[in-house]
């Protein structure tokens, strides 16, 4: 087994470090993959720093770690691609219990095939009680999305703010609120760095979230 070290990487950021050469190039640089229970689903989050000859991915399920079934394909939004993509699937498939542990199968146009790290996800069989901002994807390049896990109003008018790190608030808007989740679009004014995003539900309960701009 051959190993790869890399110092000086900043903390609030999870990485997924890829190896490839001249001879053999990765065909998807894959920087972030993520999934965060959702009431009784699965929000399923990823991104790609470029692609090369990238049908889609399959993204697969499994309740013991080892043996996957696919629960649905993603295709490619560019095949051949060295800007930015992100993708999302939310898994909502009935009676979850225990672990879930999902995991993406990339597939190439000439049906070779790539894995992504697993991500686990436990579900105790009842729906979640605390409240929770949950945001996607997170870095984000231009827009956000932002789900209100466990709450009790799911419809209506929200607030949201966002603030950076100096305390100045940089963005205040109402939006509506679907199915406990929210978008925020055309964020690339932003300068890089880390924000607080502040929500008021329609109940006016506030939840808050810290999220990075890359």
């Amino acid at each position: 087994m051959h190993t790869v070290s890399r110092n000086n990487l900043p903390t609030l950021t999870n990485y997924i470090l890829t190896l490839g050469d001249k001879t053999n190039p990765l065909p998807v640089s894959l920087v972030a993959f993520n999934a965060v229970r959702s009431n009784a689903n699965t929000l399923l989050s990823w991104i790609t720093a470029s692609e090369e000859n990238n049908k889609g991915f399959n993204v697969q399920v499994s309740a013991d770690g080892v043996t996957y079934r696919t629960l649905t394909f993603v295709a490619s939004k560019s095949p051949n691609s060295s800007n930015e993509q992100s993708y999302k699937y939310t898994d909502t498939e009935a009676g979850k219990v225990g672990t879930r542990y999902y995991r993406l199968e990339q597939v190439d146009v000439d049906g070779k095939l790539n894995y992504s790290p697993v991500r686990a996800v436990g579900f105790d069989g009842t729906a979640a009680t605390s409240v929770a901002l949950v945001a996607y994807p997170n870095p984000f390049s231009n827009t956000i999305g932002l789900t209100v896990e466990g709450a009790t109003t799911t419809e209506g008018s929200a607030y949201v703010k966002l603030v950076d790190m100096t305390g100045r608030t940089v963005l205040d808007q109402k939006v509506s609120l679907v199915g406990a989740s929210l978008a925020l679009g055309d964020l690339s004014n932003l300068r890089s760095g880390l924000y607080l995003a502040k929500v008021t539900l329609p109940d006016g309960s506030v939840q808050t979230v810290r999220v990075q701009k890359q």
